[in-house]
């Protein structure tokens, strides 16, 4: 279940895409932001924090957003667990789930799945506060908790859902939407407004009246550059290649799947006989981030790579399309490339790439990689299956010329 549509008809969205990025330059951010939703939906909630990062959560539904509007109905406690019985489907919960003031959990599942999450839960030794609502009839089990996870609990007889009030502040908008009502600007505004002001002032008092309404060019490539200073494509795999090396190492574990986006990896893992000790300790050991749920067991690292120089001139890109297929000839024969959707904008456009990846052994990613070095192409998200060492999957792209 994506999207919980309540007896008022208000649509609230489960399991959206979540990122923190980090900002170094306002341009860059929000076209890492866009870069974002051309895999993980075009309706966006943006919000700044403090120390330069900027929360995004991206779904390809619109409606308000289900883990936050929970969360602030309940005062929003660092820790809590909601949790809901559907009335249509008895053996199905709404989940809310924070963990030290994040959403960790918004989701639908069942009662096996919400008990192994709260198993899990309780071996991290933290208390939470817990508002259920279970409408249980006679022959159900209700769902306990161990008490010393527990900071309160409450025990709703009436529903939650639909008493739940809507705010404009946790509505997902249209992406462009998003960005501008987010008032992505320097953190010291206020002073470079000042600045600006008494410089506007000076201008306005020494230039001829001729001048001072002379507009400023704007380049229409400047979108263009900003999206080639991201990390290059080969740059990225090759750091792919690297994770992937380094999780075999992983006592007891192996990997069976990952998805990379330009800012981090993301590890499905499976255990072979580890324990989960074993497994945390090599995640604290890789500088990596472990997320135990009752689908397995994540691993993601980010991907903090240095950017490309600003590109000085703008090739074709049919040409550039062009020695794509022809290098991955190379790496793959048989025909592995497909071309998707062209987006024009003013003065360039982006071409939508995929390679597509059928048994290719880890060992050859580098060559992959390098295949892709030098060209005016941007990674939008890379989707693999990990089997018996080989890979199985995409590798989207982005192709930008004129």
């Amino acid at each position: 279940m994506a999207v919980f549509v309540r007896e008022d008809g208000a649509q609230f969205v489960l399991d959206a895409y979540r990122e923190t990025l980090r900002e170094r330059n306002v341009g860059l951010l929000k076209n890492e932001i866009r870069l974002l939703s051309q895999t993980n939906g075009q309706f966006a909630k943006v919000a700044k924090r403090r120390h330069k990062l900027t929360d995004v959560v991206l779904s390809p539904d619109p409606g308000y957003l289900f883990g936050e509007t929970v969360w602030r109905h309940f005062a929003r406690p660092p820790r809590l667990i909601f949790y809901e019985r559907l009335q249509d489907n008895k053996n199905s919960y709404l989940v809310v789930i924070v963990k030290d003031g994040e959403i960790y959990l918004d989701a639908c599942l069942t009662a096996a799945e919400l008990r192994e999450e709260i198993a899990v839960l309780k071996t991290q030794r933290k208390r939470y506060v817990i508002h259920g609502c279970d409408h249980l009839s006679d022959t159900q089990e209700s769902i306990t908790f161990d008490g010393a996870m527990v900071a309160s609990l409450s025990e709703h007889q009436s529903s939650i859902l639909q008493e739940l009030p809507l705010s404009h502040e946790v509505r997902l908008l249209p992406i462009d939407k998003a960005i501008t009502n987010a008032r992505l600007h320097n953190t010291h505004w206020w002073l470079g407004m000042g600045v600006a002001c008494v410089v506007a002032a000076v201008f306005l008092v020494w230039l001829p009246s001729s001048d001072r309404y002379h507009k400023k060019k704007v380049d229409p490539l400047r979108q263009y550059q900003l999206a080639l200073t991201t990390p290059a494509p080969s740059a990225q795999l090759h750091h792919l290649q690297s994770v992937l090396e380094r999780s075999l190492t992983m006592p007891g574990w192996t990997a069976t799947s990952v998805r990379y986006t330009p800012l981090r990896v993301n590890l499905h893992v499976n255990s072979l006989g580890g324990n989960v000790a074993s497994l945390t300790d090599w995640v604290d050991n890789h500088d990596a981030y472990l997320n135990l749920s009752s689908q397995g067991a994540d691993v993601t690292i980010h991907a903090d790579l240095p950017g490309r120089p600003l590109p000085v001139t703008i090739e074709r890109s049919q040409r550039v399309v062009g020695r794509v297929i022809d290098r991955m000839m190379y790496v793959m024969p048989q025909k592995s490339v497909s071309i998707g959707a062209i987006v024009r904008h003013e003065g360039y456009s982006e071409t939508h790439m995929s390679i597509m990846v059928d048994h290719l052994a880890l060992s050859m990613l580098h060559i992959l990689a390098s295949a892709l070095h030098d060209l005016p192409i941007t990674l939008r998200l890379v989707s693999l299956q990990v089997r018996e060492g080989m890979l199985i999957g995409k590798i989207d792209i982005t192709v930008m010329g004129n």
